[in-house]
């Protein structure tokens, strides 16, 4: 009896993450949070871009992130704009987005108690995009979404998750699947 090997994605993601972060680091160490952000990483002509508002920050600062998604292919894409985190992601959520840290050490960082429930969503949850157009839901507060657990100083990787599996109550068809973002680096000082 031969035994399969069976990977689980939210084991995978984040090893794959940090084998990213560490070729990434090794690649540009002298690359800024800015510079390496323009890598976008497309799943049927959707993008998922993440943007800091900084590259380095100190002691009980806020981090800022935002996730949008774009369109960069199709003729139209029907997207479900619920970008709650999510402390218990899958993909198989209503628009849950998750964000995996890697600290200075290479430990991946689990988020915090988020306190986020979304409400049953709606029809008005969907937009359509079209070519060239992006939707962004709100900016993340990062250090409060990680709840204390930057307390490390040095350079972190961060990389953001979305994914829906729902189409509206209205028979139209959303795009389904999971995107991930660009790979970011910050300088952390606590």
């Amino acid at each position: 009896m031969t035994k399969r090997l069976r990977f689980d994605k939210h084991f995978f993601y984040p090893l794959l993450f940090a084998f990213s972060l560490l070729v990434l680091t090794a690649c540009s160490a002298d690359k800024q949070a800015t510079e390496v952000g323009a890598l976008e990483i497309e799943e049927g002509g959707l993008v998922l871009i993440l943007t800091l508002d900084k590259n380095s920050y100190q002691g009980n600062e806020p981090i800022w992130g935002t996730l949008v998604i774009k369109n960069v292919n199709l003729r139209n894409a029907l997207v479900n704009k619920r970008m709650f985190p999510s402390a218990s992601y899958n993909t198989e959520g209503v628009g849950n987005i998750a964000f995996v840290i890697t600290s200075p050490d290479g430990q991946i960082l689990e988020l915090g108690n988020v306190g986020v429930h979304p409400t049953p969503f709606s029809n008005d949850d969907f937009v359509n995009l079209t070519v060239g157009q992006g939707i962004q839901f709100s900016e993340y507060r990062i250090d409060l979404l990680f709840g204390g657990k930057l307390n490390k100083n040095g350079k972190y990787g961060i990389q953001g998750f979305y994914a829906n599996q729902l189409d509206p109550y209205d028979k139209r068809t959303a795009w389904k699947g999971e995107l991930q973002s660009n790979l970011l680096e910050f300088e952390y000082k606590p």
